[in-house]
């Protein structure tokens, strides 16, 4: 009963390190998409900033 109390304890603490494994991933990855999502926010900006720059010179040389 002992034998069988300890595997299954241990069995229970391999997943929990697993478990909190897999929890440091999905905060890294976490970040990673925050990262991400700022860039391209970052660059949606730039685009549209040289858009309106674009279209006003198009406007100025059509006058």
């Amino acid at each position: 009963f002992q034998k069988d109390l300890d595997g299954k304890q241990n069995q229970e603490s391999q997943m929990q390190k697993e478990l909190d494994n897999l929890k440091d991933i999905l905060t890294f990855e976490k970040q990673n998409l925050e990262m991400v999502i700022y860039d391209c926010d970052k660059f949606s900006s730039l685009c549209n900033e040289k858009d309106v720059k674009l279209n006003a010179a198009l406007q100025r040389s059509e006058a």
